[in-house]
């Protein structure tokens, strides 16, 4: 992810993912339960099969997405920017007025 955002951008991008973890964790937790209380008078350990079956479908995704991207003949090369034309140029401003004698 790091080497797809500009280095400006990079923190916005990892807080995004840590915030989306925290919710997904929520949510998982709240759900997990209601399905428990839903469930226990049929099968006490409905709960854990139905997340094992969501863990199984992710691996097969994953394992689905890493044999194809073995298989496509052009491999992605992500370039960084060095630094968006807004900041050259407020870094241009900002040596031009030091070397001026004003801040």
């Amino acid at each position: 992810m790091s080497q797809m955002t500009s280095p400006q951008k990079q923190g916005a991008v990892f807080a995004s993912i840590s915030a989306a973890e925290s919710a997904i964790s929520l949510v998982a937790a709240v759900s997990s339960n209601t399905v428990y209380i839903a469930t226990i008078k049929i099968y006490r350990g409905f709960t854990f099969l139905l997340f094992a079956a969501f863990s199984l479908i992710s691996m097969l995704l994953l394992t689905c997405f890493l044999i194809g991207s073995r298989r496509s003949k052009h491999s992605v090369r992500y370039q960084v920017p060095e630094a968006d034309e807004h900041y050259k140029h407020h870094d241009k401003s900002v040596q031009s007025d030091s070397e001026n004698g004003q801040r």
